[in-house]
């Protein structure tokens, strides 16, 4: 009877650590798919928003004519929306999005925070932003949800 018994309570014992692996296996599974689906989602968002900025014209200047020089080009301490232009809607040209931010609100997910960043680069420097007007623009577009590990960042290069 005694080894019986001792039997029965080694097998509970490794009944209940096997439960308890099983579980935690469980729960990690289910954030690191939840991690997945946020990291696909943002960068979708985030793309389609490059997307559609993408679609403007280049600058105020450029969105009835052509120009040959960048003395025309809106100066870097401008750039942004222009007077008038109070929603994205009425956004002509890529550097309005300059400091626009919107929250998306998805079901599953929750909130998508995005902002966006517009500056002139140098075409040989990308990643640096360049204070004098250039026929070149990099977008940056974060986005950061709360099953994401960390912000995301999206960046694209347009010239004129």
């Amino acid at each position: 009877m005694p080894n019986q018994m001792l039997l029965t309570i080694c097998g509970l014992l490794l009944l209940s650590v096997l439960n308890l692996t099983f579980n935690t296996s469980a729960g990690e599974q289910q954030s690191t798919m939840l991690n997945n689906e946020a990291v696909l989602t943002s960068a979708s968002l985030a793309q389609g928003m490059l997307d559609e900025i993408s679609t403007r014209s280049f600058d105020e200047q450029t969105v009835t004519k052509g120009l040959n020089s960048t003395d025309s080009l809106t100066a870097s301490n401008l750039l942004g929306p222009d007077s008038g232009e109070i929603n994205v809607y009425q956004y002509d040209d890529i550097d309005d999005f300059k400091n626009y931010s919107k929250v998306i609100a998805l079901e599953r997910l929750g909130n998508f925070y995005m902002s966006i960043d517009v500056n002139y680069i140098q075409n040989m420097l990308p990643d640096v932003k360049f204070n004098l007007k250039s026929f070149t623009k990099r977008i940056d577009v974060a986005i950061f949800n709360t099953y994401l590990p960390d912000t995301l960042k999206l960046k694209t290069v347009i010239s004129y």
